[in-house]
């Protein structure tokens, strides 16, 4: 019996996007010709290699485990340098990338794992995190403005009788919405301000 050999031989191929892209075509006329339009373009996202001056479909970084660890291991540098709120360092980072190449990622189902972790945390690191860590610190926080009328209710008062003060915890009664007092410091006007500075100004001349 004679023995068979089977080679394999490298080759280089390139991805095929998962949807074709809906082209329609209308013929306006024998002078003007065709014309030819997309309804919904197939969108793509690569990963430019500046070694090699070459773009990689960022969906076929599971070929080339070098690049995918490296592309990873960015992702990671980047979420590090957002930590503990560094703002400005998120600002820098949003340049490199973007919204458009978050939600693509987010959004695609065939993203590979290490990149798809990588994302989901710079996502977190960049836009969420800062807003979780505020909302968490003042969650027990409230701004309580002593206005007039504040001052005068029954519940600041400790020498209150025992009547008013059963009247005050079983009472059942809902504000009315036209009874509130705003927070935000009141706008001054072009005449007041005027008004203010020259007074301010005859002052300081005193």
């Amino acid at each position: 019996s004679r023995l068979h050999l089977q080679s394999l031989v490298h080759c280089h191929w390139s991805r095929v996007p998962n949807t074709n892209i809906r082209c329609q075509q209308l013929k306006l006329s024998d002078i003007r010709g065709w014309s030819v339009f997309v309804e919904d373009p197939v969108q793509m996202q690569a990963v430019y290699i500046p070694e090699e001056d070459q773009c990689t479909d960022i969906l076929s970084l599971v070929e080339s485990e070098d690049i995918l660890n490296f592309c990873s291991n960015t992702l990671r540098l980047y979420n590090a340098l957002c930590a503990q709120g560094n703002n400005r360092v998120s600002h820098e980072i949003c340049k490199f990338v973007d919204e458009k190449q978050l939600m693509y990622c987010v959004k695609n189902a065939y993203l590979c794992g290490p990149i798809r972790i990588g994302v989901y945390d710079l996502l977190i690191a960049l836009h969420f995190e800062t807003h979780i860590k505020a909302r968490s610190l003042t969650s027990t926080e409230f701004i309580i403005p002593l206005s007039d009328a504040f001052r005068n209710s029954v519940l600041l008062h400790s020498k209150n009788s025992i009547e008013q003060q059963q009247i005050s915890t079983t009472s059942k009664y809902i504000p009315a919405m036209e009874q509130f007092l705003a927070v935000r410091p009141k706008l001054i006007k072009d005449e007041e301000y005027v008004n203010a500075f020259y007074l301010t100004r005859k002052l300081s001349e005193l």
